[in-house]
């Protein structure tokens, strides 16, 4: 994973960004509801609020859009290189290991190994 941490990093930069982002709308939503709502009036400040509160869904939605991209695309190319270089590695082994370990269970193996990394990293870190 070490030639791709930078993207790594920028994919968790995104989910701390995303997080940020999701405590606005609440606030802003108290903001509405105290000075808006309970106070009456202000259609000013109700219209202000509410396209603050459209644009910070909109932010968010482009957040998570480029997230999910980053950290779908990043961890499709490390397992696809992971696979590669199991594949390398099982190929150089000897017949005895081959005999003694049956062909079923090794690819068993590998596909579960990656199966779970491929999780891990496209969907362990968006969430």
């Amino acid at each position: 994973m070490r030639p791709h941490r930078i993207k790594l990093l920028a994919g968790v930069g995104l989910s701390v960004a995303i997080a940020g982002l999701n405590l606005v709308p609440p606030y802003l939503l108290k903001v509405l509801v105290d000075s808006v709502f309970v106070s009456g009036g202000h259609r000013a400040l109700f219209l202000q609020l509410t396209l603050i509160l459209l644009a910070s869904y909109a932010a968010t939605a482009a957040l998570q859009a480029m997230q999910t991209f980053t950290l779908n695309s990043t961890g499709q190319r490390i397992v696809n290189e992971l696979r590669g270089k199991l594949f390398s590695h099982v190929i150089t082994h000897s017949s005895k290991f081959i005999d003694r370990i049956s062909t079923g269970r090794i690819i068993s193996r590998l596909t579960s190994d990656v199966g779970n990394t491929q999780w891990l990293m496209v969907w362990g870190f968006h969430r």
